[in-house]
């Protein structure tokens, strides 16, 4: 047994199992409930959850204590379907949950979203009294319901708890926090400390967090000061990361760079954060030379990492360096990854590198909307319209629905191409789908697109149907006019455009002045005759 505790507590499977071979060839496991119970949590503790399972099934008599483990074995490796599954092959058996039950099962609850399931285990735990009674339960009760962005019933829980302790101040806060709650994370952040609870790191991140969802600069900066003052900031990384993220979000690289600066040992979450900041910020240079230290002191990217850098290298037209990038994606098994493909494409469109950017699109094993648009975007920004059409055709036969952002490239490409009759089935399968008859863009795209096609009254149709106008759908208007050398309607439409209260910009005043000019041209070709 012993042996056995030692495999445990040291997660080595390998002797383990020897031991396991032993007990099984004595024939003594079905007769010794304890032996079984520790043969489970070894597996359950080493991720072999088929083998703890199978073992659980074996046995004649399981306990209370049995269904624990193998429950909590599911949780923490995120399988709380058969979790829960568990739990109810518990009762069926005809045992009673415990606590530790219903702290297991709430987990499982708040790993999988099963906030009706939590409402169940909720009434039962208030029948059977252990709000009262256990403050781990309550606690653990308070925590799910925040996870699950049900913070009226956390903060029920909370206000019936006969005691606290710190963590279950931590996870009431952090339950604000973690859903944008921010006043009221920072609220109950001062109500701890007035009912004589110090916070620790939990209540110190969350609350840097509130902190940066609403921009509480100086609360933060005091809220640092105090981190600092208790040394919390040697402790770890976990709070020095918060306070990157703080700084970054509110544009006080300095500050990030400073609290990066010193953290003794760096990891891969704390250069996320400052690569993402100076990538965010628009210090490209910064962001690449942060990535390179990250490399030197041997810590691996992860996805957003390579989400940030690709969009970093794209800005610095370092075409070599991404290829490398792309590489090294591939090499590690993350060029799948949605998020990375989606960066990928962005850069090689960016580039102009067309056939990498379809490569990437073609190895994808699930396709989406937000991929076939950066293919398509990537070609009309390219000039290659007529690519970007038959890909807008395969995307349909794929069954994926384009959304308005499709409808606007691909009207766009119409434009370029002069491709009115595509542009016009496109037009009525806008009228069939009711969600973009009130989207401005899809509607100025439509505009610009008959008016370049030379079908202007189409255009005025479409822009007199806009349930409002912007300035954009204006010089959309103005600028088809002049296009077709209609000076007169354009010089109207400027007149019309200043009475609902728009300003002219740029490209306003540069279609007016080209319609004035195309007048003076008439005027002096009427007086030559």
């Amino acid at each position: 047994m012993t042996s056995l505790k030692a495999c445990i507590e040291q997660k080595d499977l390998e002797k383990g199992i020897q031991i396991h071979a032993a007990i099984a060839s004595k024939g003594i496991l079905k007769n010794d409930i304890f032996l079984a119970n520790t043969l489970i949590n070894l597996y359950a503790n080493c991720g072999s959850m088929d083998k703890a399972q199978e073992i659980c099934n074996d046995i004649p008599v399981r306990t209370v204590v049995t269904w624990n483990i193998l429950i909590t074995g599911y949780i923490e490796h995120g399988r709380g379907e058969e979790a829960l599954h568990c739990y109810q092959l518990m009762q069926d058996e005809g045992l009673s949950p415990n606590a530790s039950t219903f702290t297991c099962v709430l987990k499982a609850c708040a790993v999988i979203g099963a906030a009706e399931k939590v409402l169940e285990l909720h009434a039962r735990i208030e029948s059977e009294g252990l709000l009262e009674k256990d403050l781990i339960v309550g606690t653990t009760l308070v925590d799910t319901y925040g996870k699950l962005d049900m913070m009226k019933k956390a903060q029920e829980v909370f206000d019936r708890l006969p005691v606290y302790d710190t963590i279950t101040w931590n996870v009431l806060i952090m339950g604000y926090a973690r859903h944008g709650h921010a006043v009221d994370a920072l609220y109950y952040f001062e109500k701890m400390q007035q009912h004589g609870f110090y916070p620790g790191d939990v209540a110190f991140i969350a609350s840097l967090k509130a902190c940066a969802a609403i921009m509480e600069i100086h609360r933060a900066q005091e809220l640092h000061a105090e981190i600092v003052k208790v040394g919390f900031d040697q402790k770890g990384n976990l709070i020095n990361n918060a306070l990157i993220d703080l700084y970054a979000k509110s544009d006080l690289i300095v500050e990030a760079q400073t609290v990066f600066d010193n953290i003794l040992i760096h990891d891969v979450v704390s250069f996320g954060a400052l690569i993402a900041a100076y990538a965010y910020l628009g210090y490209d240079g910064e962001a690449m030379l942060c990535f390179n230290q990250m490399l030197l002191e041997s810590v691996s990217p992860n996805e957003m990492i390579y989400t940030s850098i690709l969009k970093v290298c794209s800005n610095l037209g370092v075409i070599n360096r991404a290829f490398y990038l792309h590489s090294q994606i591939v090499k590690e098994g993350l060029s799948e990854e949605l998020n990375i493909s989606r960066a990928l494409m962005d850069m090689y469109s960016s580039f102009g590198l067309l056939q990498e950017l379809q490569e990437v699109l073609d190895r994808l094993l699930h396709y989406d909307v937000f991929s076939f648009n950066l293919l398509i975007a990537g070609f009309c920004k390219n000039g290659y319209d007529e690519l970007a059409l038959s890909n807008f055709e395969k995307m349909k036969a794929k069954g994926l629905s384009p959304n308005s952002n499709t409808i606007v490239c691909i009207l766009r490409a119409c434009s370029n191409i002069g491709a009115s009759d595509k542009g016009q089935q496109i037009h009525e399968q806008v009228i069939r789908c009711h969600s973009f008859e009130t989207d401005l863009a899809v509607g100025t795209s439509l505009v610009d697109m008959y008016a370049r096609c030379g079908l202007l009254e189409k255009a005025q149709e479409v822009f007199d149907a806009l349930p409002v106008h912007d300035l954009v759908s204006w010089n959309a208007l103005i600028g088809g006019y002049c296009e077709q050398k209609h000076s007169e309607e354009a010089m109207s439409c400027f007149d019309h455009m200043k009475n609902e209260g728009f300003l002219p910009d740029t490209v306003t005043f540069l279609s007016a002045l080209k319609a004035c000019s195309d007048m003076q041209s008439i005027v002096r070709e009427c007086k030559s005759i």
